[in-house]
């Protein structure tokens, strides 16, 4: 990635265009300035701009061709920041860590009641 670069995504299914659209904006726009800043550090300027406010989508021409680019929309955005979007993403986009994933405690599927423990306990019902 480098600066004045340019990070293309093609998105079929609405969520994920719509998780881009949002990560676009996020960075497009950066945190709050404090007023009254004589200058603006660099950790509050934009990291991405949008070069296209709309997605682009297929033609009629495309279309005719290929049916299944009806779902498929492309979002462009400049790199403008490359440090900073690199620090945004990695904060976003956690390295998977198997410690963490095996401390996780693990639920057991749900059984059905047995006829045995009906009879032994009362208030069990079996359909």
């Amino acid at each position: 990635m480098k600066v004045d670069g340019r990070i293309s995504v093609i998105t079929f299914h609405s969520l994920e265009d719509r998780l881009c659209k949002q990560v676009f904006q996020e960075y497009e726009k950066g945190p709050e300035v404090p007023r009254g800043l004589p200058v603006i550090p660099e950790a509050y300027t934009p990291k991405l701009k949008r070069v296209n406010r709309k997605p682009i989508t297929a033609t009629e021409e495309d279309l005719d061709d290929n049916n299944r680019a009806r779902s498929a929309k492309l979002r462009v955005a400049e790199i403008l920041n490359k440090e900073q979007l690199i620090m945004a993403v990695e904060k976003v986009y956690q390295p998977y860590d198997e410690q963490v994933y095996n401390s996780i405690p693990k639920q057991q599927p749900q059984t059905k009641p047995r006829k045995e423990d009906c009879f032994e306990k009362s208030g069990c019902t079996i359909n």
